[in-house]
């Protein structure tokens, strides 16, 4: 039974994804809780919050840049966005936090400031297609 609640939580957080948001950062929560969703990064099992606390409509511009020798994502928050993350960081400092694109888990890092600047770096070893690819989906909307 635990299996099949697992999937049905998983599937409908996906289509949650798939009808509309490219990018998403939740928390992750440090155990299994009721609504917690389940998701995987490297083989780790990892449970995060529903609540999504970035999402696209919190990004004002992406760019791509390098970072060591792969790809990475730069994204320019919103005012309420910057706003928004930085309030999650200073309560979640320590705390691991979930990135995802189109529905998978590409980074959990742990949050280790408090202030951003409105901006976050996504690095998921992307290659260039990749991240040219996700950068020009999330500036289209706002061309």
């Amino acid at each position: 039974m635990r299996a099949f609640v697992a999937i049905v939580i998983a599937f409908s957080f996906l289509s949650s994804l798939q009808a509309g948001n490219l990018v998403e950062l939740h928390y992750v929560l440090p155990e299994n809780k009721d609504g917690a969703i389940a998701a995987e990064l490297a083989s780790s099992e990892l449970w995060l919050s529903p609540e999504v606390v970035i999402a696209d409509a919190d990004i004002e511009s992406a760019t791509v840049t390098r970072f060591d020798e792969d790809f990475a994502i730069m994204l320019k928050l919103t005012n309420h966005g910057a706003e928004r993350f930085d309030q999650f960081a200073a309560k979640h400092l320590g705390d691991q936090l979930a990135i995802l694109v189109r529905g998978k888990v590409v980074s959990a890092p742990v949050v280790r400031e408090s202030k951003f600047g409105g901006t976050i770096q996504i690095s998921g070893n992307f290659n260039e297609k990749e991240a040219m690819a996700l950068v020009s989906a999330l500036n289209k909307p706002r061309q």
